[in-house]
């Protein structure tokens, strides 16, 4: 009797990428983003890693920002591509302000 099965070894550090990686939203605006996430060796991170999107005051970020990821062993559209949108939600000022994003992953394997 043998089966054969697949086995991902993934590391607990993430590369994390974003595009546009620099933008200007415009006063009540919004703009789309992709972000890639790979362990090291480019595989998806392990079964059950918390991902997680925080903007500043104002803005706010709808789509793949909150989240655990399933049990992958390939890349792709929602394993280790992803995206969101941010929204200027400030009505009191129609000033555009620096700001940045965060993307955090917290590997299930640590």
């Amino acid at each position: 009797v043998s089966k054969d099965l697949k086995l991902l070894f993934t590391t607990s550090q993430a590369n994390i990428t974003i595009n546009p990686s620099s933008v200007n939203i415009p006063s009540n605006g919004a703009q789309a983003f992709t972000y890639t996430v790979t362990d090291l060796n480019g595989n998806p991170m392990s079964a059950g890693s918390e991902f997680s999107v925080s903007v500043a005051t104002g803005l706010e970020a709808v789509g793949d920002v909150g989240f655990n990821l399933g049990d992958f062993t390939s890349t792709g559209a929602g394993k280790t591509e992803f995206g969101f949108t941010v929204s200027d939600t400030d009505d009191d000022s129609n000033n555009e302000v620096g700001t940045s994003i965060t993307i955090s992953v917290k590997s299930a394997s640590t």
